[in-house]
């Protein structure tokens, strides 16, 4: 389970009903959720969460944990406050994980005890665009172990990360995605040069999506991604991104390149996974620099399709796609001379489906890689996800 802080504040509207002050302090749970599962590779696992507000919405705590397999190798701790009753809404929570990252097929893994603190503020222009800052620290116990538990590293990682940030959205919802409408967000973080932070950095990032609706039945999304990690004072940036993929891809170990995940989980706690860029599977391309661009014509394909045995199931309005994903994540050393660009441009072409099977929505993607300098389409790799088009 993955917390994220900036996702937790809310953009309600305030000051609308009557003032209410005696009753502005008894919270009512708005969530409360639990749950308990069994997984091949973690064994038992179980999960929580507890969200209280007051009457007038200017209150919110926020309580999540989950539990896998024992206390003593996979948890997560959550906890926030949001003070939301003036313009500014601001809070902060902290947080304890316990995980562990592999090295792929080897017997070596990284075991890492993560203890941090946030602190976040947002201040809306309108209802469509506001500007959002996040002061996060965090502390990591970093064991590197074999199989058989022997530890043989122990260290210990500071992060001290600020980060401002200005979003617009005035998008028009659809049933499997966006219809219409524009989204943009464009980020700077900075891991500053003091004295107990390693490998400080700065980095930019701009994500621009936009929808056009055709004749009120097509869709046609254009997203364009820009991303650069520059190291300040040292040889190299932690910041990496990581390009392939499809988000929440129901993914195999065979859709990971093992070989490129290896290089980059050292750098686990700045890197950005970049998707989609279908085609290609997760890791395969990375560096500190990245530049995409997605093109998607989405389409009513099925209206309904129907069965009466063994179940009897009906899934309508059953949508399709077709794509364009371009792009390329590198290092310095791999730009043309004199120019802020790769020597190679990458790939994906393909088409999908888009089913919204109640409880939630089902994709189907098939992509091709392609190699654009060399003109050569690779094989096809087949992605089924969960979530919304992006």
């Amino acid at each position: 389970m993955i917390f994220t802080t900036s996702s937790m504040l809310s953009t309600a509207n305030k000051g609308i009903l009557p003032s209410a002050e005696p009753y502005r302090l008894k919270f009512s749970p708005d969530l409360v959720t639990m749950g308990v599962g069994m997984s091949s590779y973690y064994g038992y696992a179980g999960q929580w969460l507890l969200s209280l507000s007051d009457i007038m919405g200017d209150h919110r705590i926020t309580l999540a944990g989950d539990v896998q397999n024992d206390f003593q190798s996979t948890m997560h701790f959550f906890g926030s406050y949001l003070y939301m009753k003036k313009r500014i809404d601001f809070g902060g929570g902290a947080y304890y994980y316990k995980d562990y990252v592999g090295y792929g097929y080897s017997d070596v893994y990284y075991y890492d005890a993560d203890l941090g603190g946030f602190f976040l503020a947002s201040y809306p222009f309108s209802m469509f665009s506001r500007i959002d800052f996040e002061f996060v620290a965090r502390t990591i116990n970093r064991s590197t172990r074999t199989y058989d538990n022997t530890d043989s590293l122990k260290e210990t990682i500071n992060i001290t990360l600020p980060s401002l940030s200005y979003s617009y959205d005035n998008i028009l919802w659809g049933m499997t995605g966006p219809l219409n409408g524009m989204r943009a967000q464009a980020t700077v973080q900075v891991l500053p040069p003091i004295r107990s932070i390693e490998n400080p950095f700065v980095s930019c990032e701009i994500d621009v999506r936009h929808y056009l609706h055709l004749f009120k039945r097509f869709v046609w999304a254009n997203r364009v991604f820009l991303g650069a990690s520059q190291p300040i004072s040292s040889a190299e940036s932690p910041r990496r991104y990581l390009l392939g993929g499809s988000e929440n891809w129901l993914f195999t170990y065979s859709d990971i390149n093992y070989a490129q995940y290896e290089n980059n989980v050292r750098y686990a706690f700045h890197t950005a996974m970049v998707v989609p860029f279908r085609g290609w599977r997760y890791f395969d391309l990375s560096g500190t620099r990245v530049a995409v661009l997605n093109s998607e014509f989405r389409f009513p394909f099925i209206k309904e399709v129907s069965t009466v045995f063994p179940l009897p199931l009906a899934i309508r309005y059953v949508n399709g796609a077709v794509f364009t994903d371009l792009g390329n994540a590198w290092d310095r050393s791999d730009e043309q001379s004199g120019i802020p660009l790769p020597r190679k441009v990458f790939g994906g072409v393909g088409f999908g489906m888009r089913m919204d099977l109640g409880i939630f929505l089902l994709r189907y993607d098939r992509g091709w890689p392609v190699d654009v300098g060399a003109k050569s389409y690779g094989k096809p790799i087949n992605y089924f996800s969960l979530g919304t088009e992006f």
